[in-house]
């Protein structure tokens, strides 16, 4: 089960009460509300935009720029995601 389907299942349990807690993948571990609360954070965390970085080189005379996130190289200004990691890319302008 990846990270974002456990929080969905954890967060329908808390929002139905209707799944009894065993079939909870935050069941037995303490505080599940505070626990999915945390895990649902860093999920939305890692969906915000993410600044290029500018690179010192320069491919025929074309300033290169990285994802703030994986590294990735990218060419072009226009591009709004990374290729690479899918986040989105956030632009100055």
């Amino acid at each position: 089960m990846s990270d974002r389907e456990k929080v969905l299942k954890g967060l329908e349990c808390l929002i139905t009460k209707e799944m009894p807690c065993e079939g909870c993948p935050y069941y037995g571990r303490g505080n599940c509300s505070k626990k999915i609360a945390k895990d649902a954070r860093e999920l939305l965390k890692e969906q915000e935009p993410v600044e290029p970085k500018a690179e010192p080189g320069l491919v025929n005379q074309i300033l290169m720029y990285s994802c703030g996130h994986c590294g990735a190289i990218f060419l072009s200004r226009r591009q709004k995601y990374c290729d690479n990691c899918g986040r989105a890319v956030k632009w100055d302008d």
